[in-house]
């Protein structure tokens, strides 16, 4: 997919996969897809992709210290 139409229309799949590993294991072809994914997902990160539920999170964690943009409450 990533080849064929582009890194950007992969995204949803490479950060959505949980890597358990369970497609590697009923793969015939005895296919590394974890790895695939993993190497998919540094791809789309050193050029610059970033999934926007987590350049969010990271945003969130950057201004309010968590990953849920939430103030701390003062005591």
């Amino acid at each position: 997919t990533s080849f064929i139409h582009g890194f950007e229309k992969a995204a949803p799949l490479a950060f959505t996969c949980l890597l358990c590993g369970r497609c590697k294991s009923v793969c015939p072809m005895e296919i590394d897809i974890p790895e695939m994914i993993l190497k998919l997902r540094k791809i789309l990160i050193e050029t610059g992709y970033i999934p926007p539920p987590i350049e969010s999170i990271a945003k969130n964690v950057e201004v309010y210290g968590n990953p849920y943009g939430v103030r701390e409450k003062i005591k």
